[in-house]
């Protein structure tokens, strides 16, 4: 008598499985099935032209070459049963617990029905229990629902502005790149709210420091470059950031707010990255550059050392992104530790200063507290390509020497 037997562990859930007839995946409501009931594909959705049914089997005895097939009947009882799908474990030990995953085939015919799950549908394994080869598992399918725009920023440039270093009181023209990467076209008006230098990254609802353009619609699979102007009038000059949303809401500005529009995402409709972009003092001719650097700041703490350089723009002309566009400004910080060669050089751009104003930056770069004297030399514009009316007040240099018997904390000395 055979000694071997395989059988399904488990039972399917006693609620109907939900499927949707549709080309597209669409993304199920509520908790996943359970082990044994129709599942969903890798990505976690549901897709309608390939669902999975999941079940777990266990064998007593080792076993080779089972197989596992779902049916539309029980082919049992209805000889032209058909396969919707199968899936093959080559072998199963003695207890062993194996979960096998069927693609299958959905039906086209909305309403309830039934699969059934069977163990070795060809006899081909002599087991000692044919009885517990079937299980069964009941589902609902269902049309699908309507389907939806999605308002999109477009590219890895969403935002750009004209003209591209404006003057204080400038009106510019920003250009909003978005798209309807889908099938359905919006046809209402939306607002494109746009956010100057906020406190946090905006969201969809947020309703402060915001100018609004408005689009009457978008094709389906349309991408305009939208035009929207705004007034710089009463921002100061200097380096700003500019967000911009889409479809913030007409009527409801709150944190719950999802804007006017029922989208297939409302995760898409902040720009990232935000605009950065600087405002020059005049539009006129300038007088000359001066940068000075005023200070080098350390702290350290927990094994780390944090330096933090601040220099100021003495001079009657602003230092702009367009200054010299074919060379890149830098701040140039070395540090020279005794014993260790080469030094270490760290770089961070050097633009938007502009008449009168102060900057102080905290070094974006992680550094363990040294054990010996170091130096830190802090250089603006180190390769000369400013012309300045005083060169000589370009660099700074500290000395930092470690804890000692008198120094507990360390200390720090100007440079040799």
């Amino acid at each position: 008598a055979p000694v071997v037997d395989v059988a399904f562990v488990g039972s399917p859930s006693s609620s109907p499985v939900l499927l949707v007839v549709s080309d597209a995946d669409v993304a199920p409501e509520g908790d996943f099935p359970g082990p044994g009931d129709l599942d969903y594909d890798g990505n976690g959705l549901l897709d309608l032209h390939g669902a999975t049914v999941f079940s777990r089997v266990q064998a007593s005895g080792d076993i080779d070459g089972l197989e596992v097939c779902v049916f539309d009947a029980d082919p049992d009882v209805t000889p032209g049963a058909t396969r919707l799908g199968c899936d093959s474990l080559p072998s199963l030990l003695d207890g062993e617990i194996q979960l096998v995953a069927i693609g299958i085939t959905t039906p086209s015919v909305l309403g309830d029905a039934t699969a059934w799950l069977v163990l070795d549908p060809d006899d081909a394994i002599a087991e000692s229990n044919e009885l517990n080869n079937l299980q069964t598992l009941d589902y609902v399918v269902v049309a699908p629902p309507d389907p939806l725009p999605d308002l999109a920023f477009r590219g890895l440039v969403p935002l750009s502005i004209f003209p591209r270093v404006p003057s204080v009181d400038e009106t510019v023209s920003l250009t909003v790149r978005i798209e309807n990467a889908t099938t359905v076209p919006i046809e209402e008006p939306f607002a494109v709210d746009l956010f100057i230098d906020p406190a946090f990254i905006p969201f969809v609802g947020t309703c402060t420091n915001r100018f609004v353009g408005v689009e009457d619609g978008i094709a389906a699979g349309g991408a305009p470059d939208l035009p929207v102007p705004v007034s710089l009038d009463q921002i100061p000059p200097g380096p700003h950031v500019l967000w911009a949303v889409l479809d913030t809401g007409f009527d409801v500005c709150s944190p719950d707010a999802n804007g006017d529009i029922v989208e297939v995402s409302e995760d898409n409709n902040v720009s990232d990255p935000p605009l950065a972009f600087c405002i020059a003092t005049t539009a006129g001719p300038q007088g000359q550059l001066d940068l000075r650097a005023d200070s080098i700041d350390i702290a350290f703490g927990g094994g780390t050392l944090d330096i933090s350089e601040t220099f100021s723009n003495v001079g009657t002309a602003d230092v702009l992104p367009s200054f010299l566009p074919q060379m890149e400004l830098v701040v140039r910080l070395t540090i020279r530790t005794e014993g260790v060669f080469p030094p270490l050089v760290l770089e961070q751009a050097l633009d938007c200063v502009v008449q009168g104003a102060q900057v102080t930056r905290a070094l974006d770069h992680t550094l363990a507290l040294p054990s010996r004297p170091t130096e830190i030399e802090f250089k603006l514009d180190p390769d000369d390509h400013l012309a300045e009316a005083d060169e000589g007040n370009n660099a700074l240099c500290i000395r930092f020497n470690p804890p000692d018997p008198e120094h507990p904390e360390g200390y720090t000395t100007d440079c040799i």
